[in-house]
């Protein structure tokens, strides 16, 4: 009777324990998936905010180039904007620096969650730095310029705050994923998660947001 009991009891705790094995198993494995498909969104959103930047750039340039041909003040319009161009060109460093010489195109896996959050390089901090240029540009237009020069700069900027909303949903859709997962983690799991992504993944990731520069209403 005794032997039987024991074996029972064995037995029961043998399952719990293999329970909880499989359980932390799939976190484990769920973890490093949320953190990899975060790497493959930020690094999208990176080419979303780095292209719109170029855009905004050249077509910058053009109206310059215009401008100064007619009016010798263009520099105090251009300084107005160099600063906040500088400090995107900073916060995509980062993404610039993970990009394989061999194929051109961003490693996802070079991308340090940590490092991006500490730079303010993550997505929310990219839609800010490019908000803050795309307003010194666009909302003290310089002196004679042609007006279609002009509109095209806020055509690019409406082209590209739609691309920005589209990406920005898909980041919000990864970080709730990521976010509600941390949740529900130990620190055992949490240190073999960023023991196979090499870097500490972080308590939570921000939402892209109105306040980066999109607009609440735009951006769920």
């Amino acid at each position: 009777m005794l032997v039987v009991l024991s074996l029972t009891l064995a037995c029961g705790i043998s399952n719990t324990g293999k329970e909880i094995v499989t359980e932390n198993t799939a976190l484990y494995d769920k973890g490093v998936t949320m953190v990899r498909d975060y790497q493959v969104t930020a690094a999208d959103y990176f080419l979303v905010i780095n292209s719109c930047a170029a855009k905004m750039d050249r077509a910058e340039k053009t109206v310059e180039s215009y401008a100064a041909a007619v009016n010798a003040n263009t520099e105090a319009w251009t300084g107005n904007f160099r600063e906040q161009q500088a400090q995107l060109e900073a916060q995509l460093e980062m993404y610039k620096a993970a990009i394989d010489p061999a194929t051109g195109k961003i490693d996802p896996s070079k991308l340090d969650l940590a490092a991006l959050a500490q730079n303010g390089s993550l997505p929310s901090g990219l839609t800010g730095g490019l908000n803050l240029y795309f307003n010194a540009v666009t909302q003290a237009p310089p002196p004679e310029v042609k007006v279609e020069l002009y509109q095209s700069l806020l055509d690019i900027q409406s082209e590209c705050y739609d691309s920005i909303v589209y990406m920005g949903s898909k980041v919000n859709d990864k970080a709730g994923l990521y976010n509600t997962w941390r949740s529900q983690v130990t620190g055992e799991i949490v240190a073999k998660v960023s023991a196979t992504v090499g870097f500490p993944i972080p308590d939570s990731l921000p939402l892209v947001t109105g306040n980066n520069g999109v607009g609440t209403d735009q951006i769920p």
